[in-house]
């Protein structure tokens, strides 16, 4: 069973470069900061796991469509 800091890359960066391990909480608090506003960094450790899963596979499901909806543009342009 992965352990879940491997869960949280695979979900949230997918087959993408995730950060390093040490820069991965940092880049996890600066995507929910950008899409949910000002949260302190001490708060921001202390989510429960489960909300925490549901924020990040909502930036996840966002981050695809955006790709597809670009994916889409640049099929247009040819």
């Amino acid at each position: 069973m992965p352990n879940p800091l491997e869960q949280i890359k695979n979900r949230i960066w997918g087959k993408k470069q995730p950060p390093e391990e040490g820069e991965l909480i940092i880049k996890l608090h600066h995507l929910m900061m950008r899409k949910y506003g000002w949260i302190p960094f001490e708060e921001f450790k202390q989510l429960p796991l489960p909300t925490f899963w549901n924020l990040a596979n909502c930036l996840k499901e966002e981050i695809e469509a955006e790709e597809r909806d670009a994916e889409k543009l640049k099929g247009r342009k040819r």
